[in-house]
This record gives C-alpha cells, structure tokens and sequence, in this order.
C-alpha cells in the first residue's frame, strides 16, 4: 500500500462526515506504519502514553513492528505515578479507588490491557521527572530514544528509536499541540479527527475509562469545557471550516447558540496559536552581506 494511501482527507464537500470503518482504517494505518518501518529502516519507535490518540498510536506501532517480526522494537513509555503506589496497603489503595476513580488510572488501567494487546512490545511507567511539566516529559521521551547511544558516536539502528507522534487532526486544524511535538519522526493519525479516533479506540476494545477521559477537560491538551463536551460538534466544525463539509450539515445539527460558541471557540483558538505554523522564522538570503 503506498504511504499516501492512509485514510486521506476528503478533497471535496461532504453534506455529512465521512464514515470511516474503524477495523479497516486500524488495519490500513498499521499496513502504512509496517511500509514505512521497511521502506525507511526504521529502528525502532518510542511513544508517550497518556490518553486515547497515544494508545491508538502505540497499539498501530505495535502491531506493525509485531508483523516484521521484532515487537521489542516499540517502547511505551507513560510519564507519571506508577500503580500499585509503593508503601500503601490494598486497603488502602481501595479506598482511593472509591474515593477518585480516576486514580492512577493509565498506569492502574491501561498498562496491563496494553501489554495483553502488544505481546513483546517495552511499556513501562517512568515517575523520576516532574511528569506534570510538558518540558521534562519531553526530553525525558527523547533521551529515552537515544538508548544506548553516544553522544560522541554514530547511532546504531539496534540501540535507538524514532519519536512517534499522536497529534490526531482536531489538534492540526486548531493548533492546540505541543511546539515539540514538531520536531517528532512520525504523525500516524495526523488524518484522524478526534471524534475518529475515539470510534476506532471503542472498536479496539481500549477500556472505557480512557475513552470516558478523553471527554473531560484538560486544559494541558488545550480541551476546554466546551471543546471536551462536543468532541464531535468541534469536528464538524473545523470540517467546515476547512473545506471538507456542508455548513449546511451544521445548523441542521446544532441548536444556533451551540454553533455560534463552538465558531467562536475555534477561531479565537486558531488565532492564538495560527503562530505554530509559521516557525521557525527564518530571515530572507539578503539578510547575508558580502564584504
């Protein structure tokens, strides 16, 4: 399957989103990771857990890497506390579970379903860095790629790994990523809207909690209120907003007032962060004068 065979964007308007089927487009994304890992020589790949675009991300770099025969070339890595937390007694971890059931909940829920879903594939929960700081989560994932590389030598393609990614494209469209997320290898689900990757998740059988997550607010990953109870509203409207839908789709769908907050909410988000797209700045040629 060529690389730009991955579930591409609509070039023409749609009168209703597009309805993907999630066990294809799962198999086509995996098809196009298993190309590029044989294509590129791609070492290995590395990916930050968290919610639900990361653990679609790793679950496709698991199965493509598992298909070439080498699982233990793709590295998950969740920045956080671990669970079962150290110095407590079950009793007491219980009571915590009652009391905030998001507790822990990536390492204490979505760990073990990952590794019953990525046989051979490295997960591990990492808590020596300030994992609520986006900065130290960062490089922390970087230098985690370059494992057992020298600064002063060569990369060997055994002891290193690509930056995988998971922007999905709702984060595209509104520029709510991280500025490091640029200077990743890979962006599997570029062309995934959010509401998307959700579908493809649930299909997956990814445990509910982290899907029920992705609906809450964090204002990290720049979901806000409104955004994190429309999930699928804010897709149709950066769909029409790009191109690839009727705006006609949008009031037969949305009460006004829930439009015009949803409209507002994006171009006041795509104004503030429009930046993302032009950095670097790079000045013109004739900024270099000869002597």
């Amino acid at each position: 399957m060529p690389l730009e065979n991955l579930i591409p964007l609509s070039p023409y308007l749609r009168q209703a989103p597009r309805e993907l089927d999630p066990q294809e487009s799962f198999a086509a994304l995996v098809s196009w990771l298993r190309e590029l890992i044989v294509e590129k020589k791609a070492p290995g790949f590395i990916v930050a857990l968290s919610g639900t675009d990361s653990i679609l991300t790793f679950l496709a770099c698991a199965k493509a890497f598992a298909a070439e025969g080498r699982p233990e070339r793709v590295l998950g890595i969740h920045y956080g506390a671990p669970f079962p937390p150290p110095q407590k007694t079950s009793e007491e971890i219980a009571k915590l579970i009652s009391l905030t059931p998001g507790y822990r909940w990536v390492a204490r829920i979505v760990m073990p379903w990952l590794r019953e879903q990525a046989l051979g594939a490295q997960l591990r929960v990492e808590s020596d860095i300030d994992y609520t700081d986006d900065y130290q989560r960062w490089a922390a994932l970087f230098r985690s790629s370059l494992n057992g590389a020298f600064s002063t030598e060569p990369l060997t393609a055994g002891d290193n790994y690509w930056v995988v990614g998971t922007r999905n494209a709702t984060e595209e469209a509104l520029f709510s990523y991280s500025n490091f997320s640029n200077t990743v290898s890979v962006q599997p689900i570029l062309h995934l809207w959010k509401s998307e990757v959700l579908k493809i998740c649930a299909a997956l059988g990814v445990p509910d909690f982290a899907l029920a997550q992705s609906r809450q607010v964090d204002c990290d990953c720049g979901r806000f209120d409104l955004a994190a109870s429309h999930i699928d509203e804010v897709d149709a409207v950066l769909m029409a907003r790009s191109g690839l839908l009727s705006r006609a789709y949008l009031h037969q769908h949305m009460a006004p007032e829930l439009l015009r907050k949803l409209e507002a909410f994006v171009e006041e988000q795509i104004a503030s962060a429009r930046f993302k797209k032009e950095i670097p700045y790079i000045p013109p040629a004739d900024t270099v004068k000869e002597a």
